[in-house]
């Protein structure tokens, strides 16, 4: 069986692929990069392998878009200040994760200003993922980071029910996503008006 999870930025993936995997006993593994891919359950935060990606898709995101926007602009700075250092610290174990977050909490510890233009590239990019998600004819579920609260059920994969309640989540990240932008109240206003 092959399942894939297109994961968004900050939307419970990791504890999701975690979980399916051991609830179905099937390995899994991060896959970023092009090239064979075995049998079991796989993550990816590139759409891109949408095209090749076959069995069951699922799909990882947030409901709340603004609360989107805040992770992904959070770590595309993140991306940009250590380019050589994968976005996703809190995938990682031991020494590697200690490094990571505190790379990433110093990236935080500078507030910054976004532009409407973060927003603008924020909103194309979640516009060519949707349509990549919505043309892709296979047996596919979006699964959203605050349904999992209560709970969510997969049938494709016979999950009666999955939720943040099972236990095993994983650490938040060190920082307070209201507090590193300085200007959330005009980012706001920016993301209502170029959603119109």
């Amino acid at each position: 069986m092959t399942i894939w999870l297109f994961a968004e930025e900050r939307s419970g993936s990791t504890w999701l692929i975690t979980h399916i995997a051991g609830m179905l006993n099937l390995p899994f593994a991060y896959i970023e990069q092009d090239g064979t891919v075995p049998d079991g359950v796989h993550q990816t935060h590139s759409f891109d392998r949408l095209k090749d990606a076959h069995g069951v898709l699922l799909r990882s995101t947030r409901k709340d878009v603004f609360e989107h926007f805040l992770s992904w602009i959070i770590m595309d700075r993140a991306k940009t200040a250590h380019p050589e250092w994968y976005s996703h610290p809190f995938m990682q174990r031991g020494s590697a994760r200690d490094r990571d977050l505190d790379r990433l909490t110093e990236v935080c510890a500078d507030k910054f200003d976004v532009v409407r233009g973060d927003i603008q590239r924020f909103l194309v990019l979640k516009k060519a993922r949707n349509i990549a998600w919505d043309t892709k004819n296979a047996v596919k579920q979006t699964i959203f980071y605050e349904d999992l609260i209560e709970g969510v059920s997969i049938p494709e994969l016979g999950i009666d029910r999955i939720a943040f309640s099972d236990g095993g989540l994983y650490d938040k990240l060190p920082y307070d996503k209201w507090a590193v932008i300085t200007n959330t109240d005009q980012a706001l206003q920016w993301l209502k008006e170029e959603m119109l």
